[in-house]
């Protein structure tokens, strides 16, 4: 399964369960009052980074329309939401930016024409203005913390999660059938009735386990460090196809709004669905 830089519904529900857990074994009900306001601190920066790629999408979407008809308006309402919303991560990142006047200023309407075509200069027009919040939103993403607490979070959370589950196995509430099947999946094995018996009463398998275990939680720490760098390249890496359109060389629209397809998948995992 792909990893992508956000706790999901899914795993924040895992997360407050086994702080229950592990406030209730130990007898100290109040001890996971500071991680959970750690989670909704991170959750505060995550949202406008959904939000803000949603509204990216969505410009590229109008900019695209914009080369094949004259949809002036549609592009000019997408790039006021981009500035409101990338304005509003600056801010989540306490590291906030302005965006220059004449980027939500709009484009002005000049009928319709294709992007190769000589009348291009709504579509240049609007390709500078989008460029212009990238390089502010970039700027902030790279020079924020954001990065590091989402991988401190992660650790957080899997902590909690790690020692509720190895509370639970000593107790013999949990198996080691899942670890022992991920270990026998590539010869075609499967873990027995009898499993758990043998790792309790050997402890070299029980001890290599718990490394098999630490490598899994390393791979997830990884995974979210890699996919926020992923990301964060992705969007340089679209910031080098707008000089390349405003420097009239060739360049496929299509691709772009691809290109972006993943980007709108990690917008909608970081918005929250209504009512949670």
């Amino acid at each position: 399964m792909q990893q992508n830089i956000t706790l999901s519904q899914a795993t924040v529900t895992s997360f407050k369960r086994a702080l229950a857990f592990n406030d209730g074994y130990y007898g100290a009900p109040d001890a996971s009052k500071a991680k959970m306001a750690a989670i909704a601190g991170l959750q505060k920066a995550l949202v406008p980074y959904g939000k803000m790629l949603g509204s990216l999408a969505s410009a590229y979407q109008a900019m695209g329309s914009l080369a094949s008809y004259d949809a002036t308006g549609g592009f000019n309402s997408s790039i006021d939401s981009l500035s409101k919303d990338a304005a509003s991560l600056g801010q989540a990142l306490n590291k906030p930016f302005s965006i220059p006047a004449d980027v939500s200023g709009g484009v002005k309407a000049v009928g319709g024409f294709i992007l190769t075509g000589v009348q291009a200069g709504d579509v240049k027009d609007a390709s500078r203005k989008i460029e212009a919040i990238l390089e502010k939103v970039t700027d902030a993403l790279g020079a924020s913390r954001l990065r590091s607490d989402l991988v401190a979070t992660q650790q957080l959370v899997q902590d909690d999660l790690s020692l509720a589950a190895a509370n639970l196995l000593s107790q013999g509430a949990l198996s080691y059938s899942p670890v022992l099947d991920s270990l026998g999946a590539p010869l075609g094995l499967k873990s027995g009735t009898g499993s758990d018996a043998v790792v309790k009463g050997n402890a070299n398998v029980k001890n290599g386990l718990k490394s098999v275990a630490g490598e899994m939680i390393q791979e997830q720490y990884d995974a979210v460090a890699k996919s926020y760098d992923t990301c964060l390249a992705a969007l340089n890496a679209l910031k080098d196809q707008h000089k390349k359109l405003e420097a009239g060389e060739p360049v496929n629209i299509d691709t772009i709004i691809g290109a972006l397809a993943q980007l709108q998948g990690l917008a909608s995992s970081l918005t929250p669905a209504k009512g949670k």
